[in-house]
């Protein structure tokens, strides 16, 4: 859970659901959804794949996503990973942004005590096109 950013999510194409404090809701294109800060929330994507407009509020959290992201080889989804991420490299990433100010011990920013919600979207990050 973040305590910094609140999210916003609208949706251009295809379905998501969210995870908002434990109630979901299921979206649509046309949809706004909003994730506030220090709330847990989560999203998956429908079968279908789906484009939203993802914004986040204050600014510095993309600096991580840059950080943790790759140039995508095609216009295709890659494979599910097929094991767990490196979690010492993604805690290095968020202490070298402005993100890391934001954590009180680097144990909070690692492997296996993060929520699974967390975790996949750390994962989606790090598998995301560098813009």
């Amino acid at each position: 859970m973040h305590h910094r950013e609140d999210e916003a999510f609208w949706i251009l194409d295809g379905d998501v659901s969210f995870e908002v404090d434990g109630t979901i809701i299921e979206a649509h294109v046309g949809d706004y959804a909003f994730g506030p800060r220090s709330i847990p929330h989560c999203y998956t994507v429908g079968d279908a794949g789906c484009r939203m407009l993802f914004i986040l509020t204050p600014g510095g959290f993309e600096e991580m996503v840059i950080e943790m992201s790759v140039p995508a080889a095609s216009r295709t989804l890659p494979l599910p990973p097929t094991e767990e991420p490196d979690w010492a490299r993604i805690a290095a990433i968020v202490y070298s942004t402005r993100l890391g100010r934001y954590c009180s011990a680097s144990a909070r920013c690692a492997g296996p005590i993060w929520s699974a919600c967390a975790r996949s979207a750390i994962v989606r990050a790090s598998l995301s096109t560098r813009w």
